[in-house]
């Protein structure tokens, strides 16, 4: 017995020494001589706690890092000449802070890093002029902070085909960036991502579509698809339904914005602009609302705005500005001329019909500032748009345009009230922040009460409408 204790013992602080931490400040490898003597200076340590860095014309193998389990702060390799794989790092299965690998021209790939199961911190990949693949990443789970792929040094990863090996990938904390990456032509990989906290730019690829990310459906921050010019259709986004703050698209081949069908809400500002063969906006069928601007700009193919026929809140400014073919602003009749404070409409050269319901109602009393000029005879100023808005716009019988709806928040009952007894047909509904109808009925008095005990804690949209009229409101759930 005795025996047995004393080989526990010896196992006990043999698997100590083997398993133990180091070098709290960290370590430079930027010669080969440091990382051949490596595990002889610091023996039995497998777990780094600061920062590593390797770089420099020095190193040329990682082997005698072979014993290394995890990092526990910042892990970057960069400006290697003669390193051409990460072998070496093949036991390595955690990176506490960021993973950087920037310009390190003779990778082919990631092979070495086959164990490694999450980052803490970032994951960038950029200026590996040689990579054509993420091969050796097939274990990685979980990236606490960003994804960046390219875009961080002046090279490249101009020969990066494939991110398929990202496939068992759950988890970002932090957003997503895959910027200059000419020869890139799928994301395949990227299947299991389904929120992305931070933003989603996808800049200067080889894509011709975004399949690969089906599974998304919320990007926290910005969503920007710009410069890709095979870009022919968003398919892929089809299960995208918000973007928390801004939506910026453009150079793209797009001929519509088919695969967003699913989007009902763009929290702050959303930019349309640059994108030569777009003929309309098809696509954006279920956006209801834009939380503070919308813009679109210099789509000189742009021939109708038919897909924003859903659209009814823009929390700020409007902006039409620079589409040479565009004739009518059909298209924007349902949003509430309420919900936006600034109208821009210029330098659209065939645009002559401006008199939707929504601008109408907006110039009979404007909030803020109103520019229209340089347009086609019918939307060259202010005043040619008023002309031809129809009679009785703005008129005060215009009910929908006194209504007040209260108390907000509330519990269980909300109290609407019109100006007079609707002389036609005029619906609520409430609708959830995701779009789902909820709550739906004909106002048919002056002051209706209306029930909405059942509905969840939370904001809802409320829309009021006739065939002449549209109004958008919020309303709190206690």
């Amino acid at each position: 017995m005795k025996k047995f204790y004393t080989l526990l013992l010896v196992l006990f602080i043999t698997n100590s020494t083997l398993a133990q931490s180091c070098l709290p400040e960290g370590i430079e490898f930027i010669t080969q001589s440091q990382i051949d003597n490596f595990q002889n200076n610091y023996p039995g340590c497998t777990e780094i706690e600061g920062n590593v860095l390797i770089r420099g014309a020095g190193p040329d193998s990682l082997n005698g890092l072979s014993v290394l389990t995890h990092i526990g702060g910042e892990l970057t390799i960069e400006d290697n000449s003669f390193l051409t794989s990460l072998n070496g790092l093949d036991n390595l299965t955690s990176v506490g802070g960021n993973l950087i690998i920037d310009n390190n021209d003779e990778f082919t790939n990631l092979s070495g890093l086959d164990n490694l199961t999450s980052v803490g911190g970032s994951l960038q990949i950029s200026g590996s002029l040689s990579l054509t693949s993420l091969t050796g990443l097939e274990k990685l789970t979980t990236i606490g902070g960003s994804l960046q792929i390219g875009g961080m040094s002046g090279e490249y990863n101009h020969n990066l085909t494939s991110i398929a090996s990202l496939s068992g990938l759950i988890s970002i904390g932090g957003s997503l960036i895959i910027i200059q990456n000419y020869s890139l032509s799928s994301l395949s990989g990227l299947d299991n991502i389904t929120v992305i906290p931070g933003h989603l730019d996808i800049t200067a690829s080889s894509l011709t579509n975004l399949a690969g990310l089906d599974n998304l459906t919320s990007v926290g921050l910005h969503l920007e698809i710009t410069g890709n010019d095979d870009l022919t259709s968003f398919a892929g986004l089809n299960n995208l339904k918000s973007v928390g703050h801004d939506m910026h698209i453009s150079g793209i081949a797009l001929t519509s914005l088919s695969g967003l069908e699913n989007l009902t809400s763009v929290g702050r500002r959303c930019f349309i602009g640059h994108s030569y063969y777009m003929t309309d906006l098809s696509g954006l069928d279920n956006l209801t609302s834009i939380g503070g601007l919308l813009s679109i700009f210099s789509n000189s193919g742009l021939i109708s705005l038919a897909g924003l026929n859903n659209l009814t809140s823009i929390g700020g400014r409007l902006v039409i500005h620079d589409n040479f073919v565009l004739t009518s602003l059909s298209g924007l009749d349902n949003i509430d001329a309420g919900t936006f404070n600034e109208l821009f409409i210029s330098e659209n050269a065939s645009l002559s019909e401006c008199e939707v319901l929504s601008i109408c109602n907006f110039l009979t009393n404007p909030i803020d500032t109103v520019v229209i000029n340089d347009n086609a005879a019918g939307c060259n100023s202010q005043e040619e748009v008023e002309e031809a808005c129809p009679a009785g716009i703005g008129d005060n019988n215009n009910i929908i345009n006194h209504i007040t709806i209260y108390p907000t928040p509330s519990s269980s009952q909300i109290t609407v009230e019109l100006s007079e007894t609707p002389h036609k047909k005029t619906i609520i509904s409430f609708f959830s922040i995701s779009g789902q109808e909820l709550i739906s009925q004909e106002l048919v008095d002056s002051k209706t009460e209306i029930d909405i005990s059942d509905l969840h804690t939370g904001i809802y949209i409320v829309k009021v409408w006739n065939d002449k009229q549209v109004m958008v409101r919020k309303v709190i759930k206690q």
